[in-house]
């Protein structure tokens, strides 16, 4: 992890423009708009749906059908969702949210929707909602406190911090006239496939039926 004046200083001696002092309390128009760039930047990332920016949410059932969402809760993750060992129908189409509150029959399963806030129908007082999102706050404060927009030099950033680099160093040398912010475009977009192709770890893939190999012994050391 790194702070926000760390990735713009580097942002800026990679693109061959003066290190400052201070970015965020920074009188000068161009380090201000670095850090609004840096958070443009970090919007764009969060898009990404990175590892590093999910997070688990769990919510006590009462049977309102109606429940808040977490503070920082930016999209859904699909296919997480769960209310014990039952999938939970998230999200339900429209037309047919609108046809179970319309015909007003018995629930068996349970479905949400994202309404200003979590609606739910077959929701049951006393278990638990449990599903996975991706979170508006990808910087930390100096108090250790998840933020959307860094707002000072020592905001920490919780993503790849090449990433950010990157996302940053073409934004700035476009604005500035840097005839190769092309150049360092594609190498953003590049790193961000690579980013991602690593990000979630992954599986072998194998073709056909697992094949199974026996161990020593191969002959039976028991009598019949």
């Amino acid at each position: 992890m790194a702070t926000l004046k760390q990735i713009l200083d580097s942002v800026m001696g990679e693109s061959g423009f003066l290190i400052p002092a201070a970015y965020a309390n920074s009188q000068n128009p161009d380090d201000q708009q670095l850090v609004h760039l840096a958070n443009a930047a970090s919007d764009d990332i969060r898009e990404a749906g990175l590892v590093g920016a999910r997070r688990f949410a769990s919510i006590a059932l009462d049977g309102s059908g109606n429940y808040s969402l977490p503070a920082d809760f930016h999209a859904y993750i699909s296919d997480t969702a769960w209310v014990g060992s039952r999938k939970v129908d998230f999200p339900t189409a429209p037309q047919e949210w609108a046809f179970l509150n319309a015909s007003g029959v018995g629930f068996y399963e349970h479905r949400v929707r994202i309404l200003d806030a979590l609606r739910m129908l077959g929701d049951v007082s006393g278990e638990t909602l449990h599903f996975e999102y991706v979170s508006a706050y990808p910087w930390q404060n100096a108090n250790a406190v998840a933020i959307e927009n860094a707002t000072s030099d020592s905001d920490v950033w919780l993503l790849d911090r090449r990433l950010l680099t990157a996302g940053i160093k073409w934004r700035w040398k476009k604005e500035k006239g840097v005839e190769d912010w092309k150049e360092d475009l594609q190498l953003f977009n590049r790193y961000v496939g690579q980013v991602r192709g690593r990000d979630g770890g992954s599986q072998a893939i194998q073709f056909g039926e697992q094949t199974f190999c026996a161990t020593p012994p191969y002959t039976k050391i028991w009598i019949d």
